[in-house]
């Protein structure tokens, strides 16, 4: 069994959908932000225990967490590089794609 989260930080909550390989909603969640940075990978780790396989995922924000904006936004420092259980992809958000990518900007 095989299962997919979709993840998207924005006005101060967590909004989170994990859905099975049919995308039948097997979660689904909107919490506030969390008190621990890692708190966001623990829950996916735990999904991932609970289906019995790995889980691939997605997340977006639509700016950097409160909570952590003084040093890192997701708690990125946490995560790891390659997790055997947690396959998430880091997605901008369209209004982040325009910014960097627009016509005459300085791309990094």
């Amino acid at each position: 069994m095989s299962w997919s989260a979709s993840i998207h930080l924005t006005g101060g909550t967590a909004e989170i959908v994990v859905t099975d390989r049919e995308l039948n909603e097997t979660l689904r969640a909107r919490l506030p932000w969390p008190h621990h940075p890692r708190a966001l990978l623990t829950l996916l780790e735990a999904m991932a225990l609970w289906s019995g396989s790995p889980i691939r995922g997605a997340l977006s924000a639509a700016g950097p967490a409160p909570v952590f904006s003084d040093e890192d936004p997701f708690g990125l420092h946490l995560w790891p590089g390659k997790c055997p259980l947690v396959d998430v992809a880091f997605v901008l958000p369209p209004e982040w794609r325009e910014r960097i990518e627009g016509p005459g900007e300085d791309r990094l």
